[in-house]
């Protein structure tokens, strides 16, 4: 199978496809917590990790920008 995929060259376009893309990436993992064979409680235990993981990495690079 090939994939083609125009990507956007001016601002507004990349920002609109990094924001869809964001959309896609977060149902994905959505659904795979959900598919977890874990309970209710766990599966928010996982969700919570996630959380705080991707709130490091921002801040992180935020810090690296600001160098």
């Amino acid at each position: 199978m090939e994939l083609i995929i125009n990507l956007p060259t001016d601002e507004k376009g990349i920002k609109e496809f990094n924001t869809a893309f964001a959309k896609v990436q977060a149902t994905l993992v959505k659904k795979c917590i959900d598919d977890l064979n874990i309970d209710k409680q766990s599966k928010q235990k996982v969700v919570n990790e996630l959380l705080t993981t991707l709130k490091k990495q921002v801040d992180e690079r935020k810090m690296k920008n600001e160098k």
